[in-house]
């Protein structure tokens, strides 16, 4: 349902607030109360170097340019919690090689044996010490989030993407 919604969407090229208030509005005419979806939307203009984006009940996009990681925040409920929302979205203007990295709170919300979560920090100090090929960035991240949850059985699902910008 969500998919079709997106597909429709994005014939019209609209901007990324509006894509998730239409996916939103057709996950409220279409499901039941208990159904809702997290979000992350980019829309790259690779003519202006320029990403606009919105989230909806997903962690932050991170932007990565050299050494620096910068959370992109748009801060929305998830799709599907309340009719008739605004969703807010923000622009960034990037450089070729800049890299973004999508992520579910699965791995903010991973622990160890402790009970500690890998958290924001490490997510970032693993970005950071990694490799900027996203391949490579991607097994790195997982690696690090492996050897920190150790056995510890993951409670949440686990998606990465990471993608260089050109």
């Amino acid at each position: 349902m969500t998919k079709s919604a997106l597909r429709t969407e994005l014939l019209h090229g609209a901007d990324p607030s509006s894509v998730l208030a239409t996916v939103n509005a057709t996950i409220q005419q279409l499901s039941d109360e208990r159904t809702f979806v997290t979000f992350a939307y980019c829309l790259a203009e690779r003519s202006a170097r320029m990403i606009r984006y919105a989230t909806a009940g997903h962690p932050p996009i991170l932007h990565v340019r050299g050494k620096h990681v910068q959370p992109l925040r748009s801060v929305n409920i998830a799709l599907g919690m309340r009719p008739a929302t605004t969703f807010a979205s923000g622009e960034l203007a990037y450089e070729p090689g800049d890299l973004l990295v999508l992520y579910t709170d699965g791995i903010l919300e991973a622990r160890d044996a402790s009970g500690a979560e890998f958290g924001a920090e490490r997510l970032a100090a693993s970005v950071l010490a990694g490799p900027r090929d996203p391949a490579a960035l991607c097994s790195r991240i997982l690696d690090d989030l492996g050897a920190f949850a150790r056995s510890t059985a993951f409670q949440d699902d686990v998606s990465l993407l990471v993608v260089r910008l050109s």
